[in-house]
């Protein structure tokens, strides 16, 4: 069962509104409904007041949990990361911005490009968005320095 049905039906099988039980886990009513739509999920930390809340076992937890953050999740961010037409737009500065004279600038400038994709990406998925986003921003910004050091050595 997926997270946004088992928060819906335990809401309405307590006879609790989206009010109550957003105060109970210090969130939103907005917020709330947006995980019963499935349009966004629980951080950690809500994750696990939900639970408390809903009386879970441990061992139901550690299987929600998983089924969050799982290959299909990764795979739809990825594919908008890559292919929605901000991305591209983004993509084709970094080109444009790769051609600069001053190379350490580039990177600065790319890692912020980076961070802006990131905001964008906030509106996918919580926990996919922060390791998305940090691995691609160290990747980056290390294979660039680590480049930028060659090509200093080569002169």
């Amino acid at each position: 069962m997926d997270i946004a049905t088992l928060i819906k039906e335990y809401r309405t099988k307590t006879g609790m509104t989206q009010q109550e039980l957003a105060d109970k886990v210090f969130v939103t009513r907005q917020t709330i409904s947006k995980w019963e739509l499935g349009k966004s999920e629980p951080d950690n930390v809500s994750l696990d007041l939900l639970f408390k809340e809903m009386n879970i076992e441990k061992e139901s937890q550690k299987g929600i949990k998983a089924n969050l953050i799982s290959r299909k999740n990764i795979l739809l961010t990825i594919i908008a990361v890559l292919f929605s037409p901000s991305i591209l737009i983004i993509r084709l500065l970094v080109v444009k911005i790769g051609k600069m004279e001053n190379k350490r600038l580039v990177i600065l400038i790319n890692t912020f490009l980076f961070v802006i994709i990131g905001i964008y990406m906030k509106s996918l998925k919580d926990d996919v968005y922060f390791g998305f986003l940090g691995i691609i921003a160290i990747s980056y910004s290390l294979y660039s320095f680590y480049k930028l050091s060659l090509e200093i050595k080569k002169d």
